[in-house]
């Protein structure tokens, strides 16, 4: 692997993420005994973020957050992480959450509300510009408003980066917004990952065979080990297997940024054998 650090700018999300454990997940009108229960920071850009950072990236966070514990938590762990907050902003409202279910097969059930990530907006943005104008590749999600998502990737080719779009959570994608995003990734759980570059072409990676031990934040893994090799310059097909790499390492252990692999986790999966 490349010792090359790429600069890369995310428009993330936080979502403060309770989960419960349970053998199965819950049928309508059900109530279940949980076996454990767990609540910690997690967000789709967020954990692409961090997960960007731990594998060697320089990263630029443009997020929002609220007013409440959950943010003073994250913020100290921002810190901790080594992820500076410069365009991380502070609203007067609360922040996201997220509420989980995780079975015994590791499968899962969730529902979030977006708090104080619905009101990042391209005035946010455009204070990041510097990031972005730095960025080799910027990331975006759909836990964030369309039209920032928009702005965003828009100024990004305008400024010469890679724009890479995860439409998760899925919502039918608005006529016209693709052609700001150069690439369009995709994850399918057990079936893999598919990624389709705005040149029409097509690329579909088979997942790595792992015994799971949750599935949340699988997919946020896999989007932070495809940008780190795109904003290298490396091709699509050892992107997505670095992405694919780094997803199995998260879904083997428990927890979501915590589960999010280290550079040289990485480099030890992926060095040939002798």
């Amino acid at each position: 692997m490349s010792d090359a650090s790429p600069r890369i700018a995310v428009l993330g999300s936080f979502m403060q993420a309770c989960c419960w454990r349970v053998e199965r997940l819950p049928r309508r009108g059900e109530t279940l005994q949980a076996a454990a229960f767990s609540s910690e920071p997690a967000g789709k850009g967020l954990s692409v973020a961090v997960g960007c950072h731990r594998l060697g990236a320089a990263v630029d966070l443009i997020l929002a957050v609220g007013n409440d514990a959950p943010a003073d938590s994250l913020l100290l762990q921002l810190q901790q992480e080594g992820l500076h907050q410069r365009y991380v902003h502070r609203l007067a409202m609360p922040s996201g959450h997220g509420a989980g279910f995780i079975d015994a097969a590791g499968d899962n059930q969730i529902v979030v509300h977006g708090g104080a990530n619905a009101a990042l907006s391209p005035r946010e943005v455009a204070g990041a510009e510097p990031a972005i104008a730095a960025a080799s590749l910027v990331y975006a999600q759909w836990e964030i408003p369309p039209h920032t998502v928009r702005f965003t990737l828009e100024m990004a080719r305008s400024r010469g980066a890679t724009t890479v779009l995860n439409p998760s959570p899925w919502q039918s994608v608005p006529p016209g917004f693709l052609d700001c995003a150069d690439v369009l990734v995709v994850t399918l759980g057990a079936q893999g990952s598919l990624a389709c570059h705005r040149d029409g072409t097509m690329h579909l990676a088979p997942p790595l065979a792992v015994e799971p031990v949750k599935t949340i934040g699988a997919g946020d893994a896999f989007s932070a080990g495809l940008c780190l090799a795109l904003g290298r310059g490396e091709p699509m097909t050892a992107a997505l297997r670095m992405g694919n790499v780094c997803a199995a390492l998260s879904i083997a252990r428990p927890g979501i940024l915590s589960s999010l692999p280290r550079r040289e986790e990485l480099d030890a999966w992926l060095k040939p054998a002798a």
